[in-house]
């Protein structure tokens, strides 16, 4: 065969594909046994098609071989450091089972409460495995498709010798955006570590919570019991004075009252303490378990030293939440970019072969025609969810302003509280008390003005008792919105840092 054979046809796809292959004495390779323009003749080698292809893919390797290696994320080392927690957190290879057995101690922590929760958590698991999928997704985007080899067979109607015609052919698009699809789902696996780091921290948070309301509903219970002791020995007063004369119905009606209302009161606390002490068996990863845990004494958080200002900044640094915003964004940024190439999907290089009396090869290249689809609504629509995620990322960081400025204003109207009420509540409840005794003994009055001056007393300590606990739970809080304990630990430190300088 002299000249050139081009093959041309059409398929269908979004676009129609136009494939051109090339064989015979005007192509790049020649047919054993044609003649050159010299006359003298042209003999291929076998391997020829082989080396036709691996120049294209060549070619294509050097123009898509830009991607980078994949970044080095352990999400598992990040929320440890996020959370404080040294060696607390493990990816689990298998779900655990729906009950737990809970930590053999004596007294049950807050350390060991949360460790055990960051370890057990199915949320915090489920989202290491996210990211241990967007990790994988971020090697499989550095890696090129597999080239398609396609071999037909022709037999003559009349007889003789069956014609082979073959090709291999490389996805040339996928090769040329190699770097940037690699670029995508490193910028998703940012995203995945960064929300696997934010959900310890909320893993942490709620074990923290949960441990501290039930050590306030359990140290609440002497209170209680004081209380309601000393309603109902105010009743058994009441009647006795009733009986003697010396009081009304109306008098009973009331200490009656006040009774029943601390007997319901202490009803609800008893309800509350054991639906929290489901929840925090449930964090643990026990939620069946009727093994009983005892809590470490109640003690107060330590003093916040850290301003506003530095909150504030390190919150928008150190946020998980922003970090994963900020990644698709990015990711979403080179999504834009290949969709400008979207046209080109279907478009492939590579060589064809066919074989009637001898062997002709040449190269191959099929190249979709922009003739219904030139990619601008793919463009149009990955801008809009760009723009949309910009949005998010927007309402995300007012969100964490206000969850930071909030804590704070909680946490210092705790402190205020907190503070009044150990130094002029409880002296005065106390100063009560003692002058109704010392009444009592001079004959000036009677019990049951002891008794009643005892239970106020202990109604304030019962709210010192639940303002420490709202002082923690804004500590608490505080960390969740700045990103964490070492986060709030690393504003502390700037801010002692600088107040340090001369």
């Amino acid at each position: 065969m002299k000249g050139a054979m081009f093959q041309r046809g059409f398929s269908q796809a979004a676009n129609p594909v136009f494939p051109i292959a090339c064989v015979g004495a005007g192509c790049p390779s020649l047919r054993g046994g044609d003649v050159g323009d010299s006359g003298n003749p042209v003999v291929q080698s076998k391997s020829a098609p082989r080396r036709i292809l691996s120049g294209w893919l060549l070619m294509a390797g050097l123009l898509g071989s830009c991607a980078s290696a994949v970044p080095d994320f352990d999400p598992v080392r990040d929320a440890a450091m996020a959370t404080g927690i040294a060696d607390g957190i493990v990816f689990r290879e298998d779900a655990e089972l729906v009950d737990l057995k809970l930590p053999e101690a004596a007294t049950l922590t807050m350390a060991d409460a949360v460790r055990a929760a960051l370890q057990h958590d199915p949320r915090l698991q489920e989202a290491l495995a996210v990211a241990k999928a967007a990790l994988a997704g971020a090697h499989q985007a550095r890696r090129w498709p597999n080239p398609i080899l396609d071999v037909g067979f022709r037999v003559p109607e009349r007889g003789g010798k069956v014609e082979v015609d073959a090709g291999i052919t490389a996805d040339v698009l996928a090769i040329l955006q190699t770097p940037r699809r690699a670029s995508a789902a490193d910028h998703r696996l940012t995203a995945a570590c960064a929300i696997a780091v934010a959900t310890a921290i909320e893993v942490l948070a709620d074990a923290q919570a949960s441990y501290v309301r039930l050590q306030a509903l359990e140290a609440e219970v002497p209170l209680l019991e004081a209380q309601l002791d000393a309603a109902r020995r105010l009743v058994a007063i009441g009647r006795a004075r009733l009986a003697a004369g010396d009081s009304t119905q109306l008098d009973l009606a009331e200490l009656d009252a006040l009774r029943l209302r601390l007997e319901l009161d202490a009803l609800a606390r008893a309800g509350d303490r054991a639906a929290e002490r489901l929840r925090l068996s449930r964090l643990l990863g026990a939620p069946s378990t009727s093994q009983p845990f005892v809590l470490a004494p109640w003690q107060e958080p330590s003093t916040l030293t850290a301003s506003e200002e530095r909150l504030l900044a390190v919150a928008v640094q150190r946020r998980p939440e922003l970090a994963a915003a900020k990644a698709e964004i990015q990711a979403l940024g080179d999504d834009l970019q290949l969709a400008g190439l979207s046209w080109l999907a279907g478009a492939g290089l590579g060589a064809v072969a066919e074989r009637e009396d001898a062997l002709a090869a040449g190269p191959g290249v099929a190249l979709p025609l922009p003739l219904f689809d030139g990619g601008g609504a793919r463009q149009q629509g990955v801008r809009a969810e760009l723009l949309a995620a910009r949005h998010r990322a927007t309402a995300l960081g007012r969100e964490i302003v206000e969850a930071t400025r909030g804590a704070l204003a909680a946490s210092k109207v705790a402190d205020a509280a907190l503070s009044r009420v150990r130094s002029e509540l409880l002296p005065l409840q106390q100063r009560r008390r003692d002058l109704a005794e010392a009444a009592w003994r001079a004959g000036a009055s009677d019990v049951g003005t002891i008794l009643r001056a005892e239970q106020e007393l202990r109604a304030s300590e019962a709210s010192s008792l639940l303002l420490q606990q709202d002082q923690w739970l804004a500590r608490i809080e505080l960390e969740r919105a700045v990103g964490g304990p070492a986060a709030l630990a690393a504003a502390e430190q700037q801010d002692s840092e600088r107040k340090g300088r001369p």
